[in-house]
């Protein structure tokens, strides 16, 4: 099972002070885990994307990124991912239709 620790940083091509990895899932997921002064997070922490054949996974039910997120809370989702990858798809499309609709936003 993937987690963090294996994750590669490297300088973000777009963002001068930003890092960025990418990890490959065998579901086909790529988790995207991004840090640096125009990003959700702060010392120590990460902001988190999920792609599906290049588009987002909405993890949130207001965004398609979550912030300040932890090792520990990327190894939580990575284990989710990697658990049922498409149960998790589902769930965060479901999750993020069901929050559009409460807010009459579709």
């Amino acid at each position: 099972m993937k987690t963090f620790d294996d994750l590669e940083f490297s300088p973000h091509p777009n963002m001068p002070t930003g890092v960025r990895s990418t990890l490959h899932l065998d579901s086909g997921l790529q988790l995207s885990v991004v840090a640096g002064d125009t990003f959700y997070n702060d010392k120590g922490t990460y902001e988190v994307a999920i792609f599906k054949d290049g588009d987002f996974v909405p993890i949130s039910t207001s965004d398609d990124v979550i912030g300040w997120q932890s090792p520990d809370e990327i190894n939580t989702l990575l284990e989710e991912i990697q658990k049922d990858a498409s149960g998790f798809v589902e769930r965060k499309t479901r999750e993020r239709a069901e929050h559009r609709k409460e807010l009459d936003l579709d």
